[in-house]
């Protein structure tokens, strides 16, 4: 018996035991094709939501400033700032930006009622599927 015996594949010489377990890159595309995937189409998704913005502010009568549509600008900006930190989050591996961003897309679904939102929505749900898939799962832990 020697080294090439299998059931001693396992052990290492001088009975060490086994090598730690290799830790996994944590860089912003260092992930799964599925983590890139989502992180692409998020990034569509806030590229579409930042259009939508600019074609209600280029809509807006601003000699008259309503305060429902000051209200729905600002919504706009924070929702798009969660989006960017969910997307930085989660290509950064923290399991925070992969929740920020399911709990978003629950909202765009929610909102697909909406005639010219339904591109937004879509792109985030299959986002949401994207870095919920098995190979994920590994970079969030």
């Amino acid at each position: 018996m020697g080294n090439n015996d299998y059931r001693f594949a396992g052990s290492q010489p001088g009975g060490l035991g086994a090598p730690p377990p290799k830790r996994l890159k944590k860089g912003m595309l260092a992930g799964p094709w599925s983590v890139l995937l989502a992180g692409l189409l998020w990034t569509a998704a806030f590229c579409y939501g930042v259009f939508q913005l600019i074609r209600v502010l280029n809509g807006m009568d601003f000699s008259q400033p309503a305060a429902a549509d000051l209200g729905l600008v600002l919504l706009d900006v924070v929702v798009l700032s969660a989006v960017v930190y969910g997307i930085l989050s989660m290509l950064r591996g923290l399991n925070a930006g992969r929740l920020c961003l399911s709990g978003l897309a629950f909202l765009f679904v929610l909102v697909i009622v909406i005639g010219q939102n339904w591109p937004l929505s879509l792109l985030a749900l299959l986002g949401t599927v994207a870095m919920w898939l098995p190979p994920s799962n590994k970079w969030f832990d």
